[in-house]
């Protein structure tokens, strides 16, 4: 055969087998079989249900503090770290772990293998949790029992019949102090609970006590034997015990300063560990840090955590020094939560000293414990230093410190007006809004100021701006629950950079972790309110519609104003609700400064938070019930960077 013919069969046998290739490729790709069973790749098969993988798995045991103390993990309860649960084996053995930082106490499974904590099946599995000393179990379910299955195919060979239930934990709550220069029957001391019923509390040889409590508010009633004065502390009981300043009925106190400041440490948002800077809330701070409580894996700063993300404690376990910032300048020391960091350190001593001068004016010692805080009451007056000093260096974590400071005297301030801004309500606006726009207060809030802004207040104009806000392209308003502090800054901020070039400032002051890209503090403060009163600025106030529950304050809603001025004690405001009345009106709302309780909501895991310092707003302000009470729990500010360019 000649050697062309012998190349033009290879070559035409090579072409046939392609042809061949490609035509059972396609038909695979197509779905088809061509006579055989389709292959589909190992990545993508089927599992083999007869096996099971020869892995562990955990099962948990979640315990939380039950701040309410209702028996049930709902809204607000936090887990709890390091608390121990024991689980007894069949055969009798024992296992013990601890819940970590998120409340998780894992217990691993096997089937069949030695190494693990769970190996057999169809037999009782107990759960104990072992109470902490000081502590009770409100969920009743203190000891559990579980039976495994084996279970083809399965993680672990075997799953749980009936998975151990969540454990919630609270304190024993009590009242406890120590009477100065105390004799024995030189003093008698009644307590006085929240309905009214009058006990005498016994007093030790030492001159200390502790006395069982509720939650509520106190009050306790010094009298020394065979004198006629007595002296009066009220005591405000809440989720934890409280720690008395040790006292007696022999000193005069000097009068407390009016102005108070809390440092929650939220503010700190740089990075997970901070510094606290000199000049913060007025005062002096060496050695105190503001921390993420989940950054160093310790229980304790898990534990104390009484809302948000952030606690302090002392740095390396040195002592930390508060002082008065401003020259011959006082302040009060009213209060704290107080734990340790770790478990090593259960029972370590806080020392806690303060003077006025050079003069020691107070001195008390706490016992902190990693499981949660105490509140220590202090109401040290008119002191220049207070120091607190753990005795063995070890971390301390505190939260919520109370002080007062005197009164700022400052030169009246003359009122901040912004004139010409509109007041157009979000009724009845004929632009074809969901429900008329009854949930559109936030778009229509925006658009005064915006359009002040822009130079340009035609209503006809304003109308269109509304309905570009509210848009998926800029708020996205939703109809049914209107829109949040996160949706409004970002509609605020495609808004600005698409029409009005670049802003300076784009601000959030509030409680909402959504925000966080843009939060500068957890509530909005007057003098963060006043620096957005200009020309080149603008304030929205978001407002929290709450009904009062006892101590709590539980948000029902909320709403959007525009803030376009400020005069002494009263917010100026345009309210675009219909509640507000069908014409254009300026609002002169006063406020007051909520002192204690907590601001909480079914609906939101970032509460409760204390409402301490949240301003509560007067009946001025129009409510669309008369059980609410307006509470300004966050605002937007917005500060253009340069002159508005025009939007023609």
């Amino acid at each position: 055969m000649a050697l062309r013919q012998v190349l033009g069969f290879i070559l035409l046998a090579c072409s046939a087998a392609i042809i061949v290739y490609l035509a059972l490729f396609y038909d695979w790709q197509a779905g088809g079989t061509s006579g055989s069973q389709q292959t589909v790749p190992e990545p993508y098969a089927d599992r083999d249900w007869s096996k099971s993988d020869n892995n562990a798995q955990n099962i948990s045991v979640f315990v939380f503090r039950d701040r309410n103390r209702n028996g049930v993990y709902d809204v607000g309860d936090p887990p709890m770290a390091s608390v121990t649960v024991e689980l007894t084996r069949p055969d009798g053995s024992t296992r013990r772990h601890a819940s970590n930082i998120n409340g998780y106490t894992n217990f691993s499974m096997h089937d069949g293998s030695d190494n693990h904590d769970i190996t057999t099946v169809d037999e009782n599995y107990r759960f104990d949790l072992l109470i902490p000393p000081g502590w009770k179990v409100t969920t009743t379910n203190q000891r559990q029992y579980t039976v495994f299955t084996r279970r083809q195919g399965s993680a672990a060979g075997i799953v749980a019949a009936s998975p151990p239930t969540v454990i919630g934990l609270a304190p024993d709550l009590y009242i406890q102090s120590r009477i100065k220069n105390y004799q024995p029957h030189s003093h008698s001391l009644l307590a006085t609970s929240p309905q009214g019923d009058s006990t005498e509390v016994v007093i030790s040889q030492s001159g200390s006590f502790s006395h069982p409590a509720y939650p509520g508010e106190w009050l306790l009633t010094l009298r020394k034997t065979n004198n006629p004065g007595s002296l009066e502390q009220r005591v405000s009981v809440t989720e934890t015990p409280v720690i008395l300043a040790d006292f007696d009925g022999t000193e005069k106190q000097p009068s407390p300063n009016n102005r108070v400041v809390v440092q929650d440490f939220e503010y700190q948002n740089r990075s997970f560990i901070d510094k606290i800077p000199m000049g913060n809330l007025g005062l002096g701070w060496d050695f105190l840090l503001a921390i993420d409580n989940q950054f160093y894996n310790g229980p304790g700063y898990v534990n104390v955590l009484q809302d948000g993300t952030m606690v302090g404690y002392n740095s390396s376990g040195h002592p930390v020094t508060i002082t008065s910032y401003e020259p011959g300048t006082s302040f009060d020391f009213v209060g704290a939560y107080f734990g340790v960091a770790w478990p090593a350190a259960e029972g370590e001593s806080l020392q806690i000293k303060a003077w006025r001068g050079s003069e020691l004016i107070a001195e008390d010692t706490v016992k902190l414990s990693f499981l949660g805080a105490v509140w220590f009451q202090a109401d040290y007056r008119d002191i220049t230093r207070l120091q607190l000093t753990s005795e063995h260096y070890w971390q301390f974590v505190t939260e919520h410190m109370r002080f007062r400071l005197p009164a700022q005297v400052t030169a009246q301030k003359p009122p901040i007006v912004l004139n010409g801004i509109p007041d157009l309500g979000q009724k009845n606006l004929g632009i074809n809004l969901a429900d008329d726009g009854e949930n559109y207060c936030g778009a229509v809030a925006a658009s005064n100021t915006l359009a002040w802004l822009q130079g340009d207040t035609d209503p006809e104009l304003q109308k269109s701006l509304i309905h570009l806000l509210a848009g998926k392209g800029f708020m996205h308003v939703n109809a049914d629950a209107g829109v949040g502090p996160r949706n409004f800054l970002a509609g605020m901020e495609r808004y600005v950079e698409q029409y009005l070039g670049a802003y300076r400032r784009l601000e959030y002051a509030g409680w909402r972790r959504g925000a966080e890209s843009k939060r500068v503090a957890n509530r909005p403060s007057l003098q963060w309110l006043a620096s957005g009163l200009h020309q080149r600025a603008g304030v929205w106030l978001n407002i929290g519609w709450y009904e009062s529950e006892g101590n709590s304050f539980r948000r029902r809603g909320g709403h959007w104003l525009t803030l376009v001025g400020l005069e002494d004690n009263q917010l100026l405001i345009h309210d675009p609700g219909p509640w507000a009345g069908d014409r254009p009106q300026l609002h002169r709302v006063g406020f007051s400064r909520l002192q204690q309780g907590w601001l909480q909501s079914k609906t939101s895991t970032d509460l409760p938070i204390s409402a301490e310092g949240y301003l509560l707003l007067d009946k001025e302000l129009k409510l669309p019930r008369s059980s609410y009470q307006a509470i300004l729990d966050g605002a937007v500010l917005l500060e253009l960077a340069e002159r508005v360019r025009p939007t023609g």
